[in-house]
């Protein structure tokens, strides 16, 4: 049996969860040792290097994302809804997919071709 994608969202969004994953079970055990948030970011950082801006921006991403749930109530469940993103948090963006990618090529994770 073969895992696919079924697109380029859902590739980055299982990649990236893979991704928090490790560095979570990384950042866990240490503190469970008793570590502070700095040193555990210095070692999920060693497992990938983008793994802090991933989670941040996952979760500001996340906050965006309900803000505007929020905002828009039931109009958002009838006509979905549209996010604008500033010009910084797209830049972010754009690195953590390079980030992503690499990261995916690493571990012989295939990308599947960006469907219309």
């Amino acid at each position: 049996m073969s895992f696919g994608f079924k697109n380029i969202g859902h590739f980055f969004a299982t990649v990236a969860a893979d991704i928090v994953k490790g560095a979570r079970a990384v950042g866990g055990v240490m503190m469970k040792v008793g570590k502070s948030e700095t040193e555990i970011e210095t070692i999920t950082s060693l497992f990938f290097p983008q793994a802090v801006a991933l989670e941040r921006g996952a979760f500001a991403l996340l906050g965006l994302a309900a803000q505007a749930v929020s905002e828009a109530g039931d109009a958002a469940a009838v006509n979905g809804l549209n996010i604008t993103l500033d010009q910084q948090l797209v830049a972010d963006i754009k690195s953590l997919i390079q980030a992503i990618e690499e990261y995916a090529k690493s571990v012989g994770t295939a990308k599947p071709a960006v469907g219309k």
